[in-house]
């Protein structure tokens, strides 16, 4: 009787590979079906109490927050992007890092959620809270020479931010250390930021 040929490691690697391939885009897909068919329609949020400095979070239903969720284990109803808030002659404005735009952008609120297809949006703020002064002069720095996305999630490389990214090198400029534990994390999630003591909701 024949023997049966040995797969090649390379071969075999290749196939377990595929399978690892498969089962993470079946749960990719499962999730982004599942939120499509349970989102809920965007509810502009209560800025009353919204200062320059405060951090913003939202939940999607864009497949970049599907893939957020899938790889960060968050619910359907947890906060996939963050940025800053940024009043501009009274009117509020989301500062973030953009995967649309490749870089960071300033935008409305209404320009925001239809931009990202966004379910709701939340406020919480920094206690001390931030000099304003020096991060308005912060974040029109990198308007001004249009940040770029960085896509590689690299914290080492300082010349492009993610969107948590943006928020940490915001305080360590201001010297503020609360977050510098988080840059030893692979990648990290807005619900990551969201455990900051000093970070809390608004009242």
């Amino acid at each position: 009787m024949p023997l049966t040929p040995h797969l090649p490691l390379s071969k075999i690697l290749c196939r377990v590979a595929g399978v690892i391939i498969c089962l993470g885009a079946a749960v990719v897909i499962s999730l982004f079906i599942v939120v499509k068919c349970t989102r809920q329609p965007f509810s502009p949020p209560d800025t009353s109490q919204w200062q320059t400095g405060d951090v913003f979070f939202s939940a999607g239903n864009a497949w970049q927050s599907t893939i957020v969720r899938a790889f960060g284990g968050e619910s359907i109803d947890r906060s996939t992007h963050c940025g800053f808030i940024l009043i501009n002659h009274g009117q509020p404005m989301l500062v973030h890092m953009s995967t649309e735009y490749n870089q960071i952008t300033a935008e409305t609120i209404d320009q925001y959620a239809q931009v990202n297809d966004v379910s709701s949006i939340k406020a919480m703020r920094f206690t001390p809270p931030l000099d304003t002064i020096a991060l308005r002069r912060y974040l029109q720095y990198n308007l001004s020479i249009n940040r770029p996305f960085d896509h590689r999630f690299s914290h080492s490389d300082t010349t492009q931010f993610y969107c948590t990214e943006l928020i940490i090198q915001a305080l360590l400029a201001q010297q503020r250390t609360e977050p510098a534990h988080l840059l030893n994390l692979k990648f990290i999630y807005p619900a990551d930021l969201e455990t900051l003591p000093s970070l809390r909701p608004l009242q």
